[in-house]
């Protein structure tokens, strides 16, 4: 067999396109891991940039409701004071006079519990009394 009909070279020729090949795949799938990985990280900042534009709204909108609210809780507190103050000034000289009156129209009288006390003291002292002179009347015999 002459050399040139070999297939030796035909098989190292193959070998080496192989290799290529398989290089060049290797080399695609690398970047399409690192494109892939890219993407990935763009799509979750976009996400979360759209999630923090979503928070801040929701946040703004709370925030101008709570205003809102605030707003209509002081109106009302200023007229409650407002209406109070008006009463105090319509009833204070009503109170004042009230208040003297009761002052000055004072009529002393004993409590009604104070007469039960007073003979409750004076039963209490009848018994001890009375216990007193037994256990004498007990001595002496």
């Amino acid at each position: 067999m002459k050399p040139s009909q070999t297939p030796l070279p035909h098989l190292i020729h193959a070998e080496k396109q192989a290799a290529e090949i398989i290089y060049d795949a290797r080399r695609r799938k690398t970047i399409l891991i690192k494109k892939a990985k890219y993407d990935a990280n763009k799509e979750v900042e976009q996400y979360g940039t759209e999630r923090e534009e979503k928070l801040n709204k929701l946040t703004t909108h709370a925030n101008e409701g709570l205003e809102v609210l605030e707003r209509k809780l002081a109106n009302t507190t200023k007229e409650k004071i407002a209406k109070i103050d008006e009463q105090v000034g319509q009833n204070s000289e009503k109170v004042i006079n009230r208040l003297l009156k009761l002052l000055y129209d004072f009529k002393p009288e004993a409590h009604p519990n104070h007469q039960f006390l007073k003979e409750e003291k004076q039963d209490n002292l009848m018994h001890l009394v009375v216990a007193k002179r037994k256990s004498e009347a007990k001595l002496s015999i």
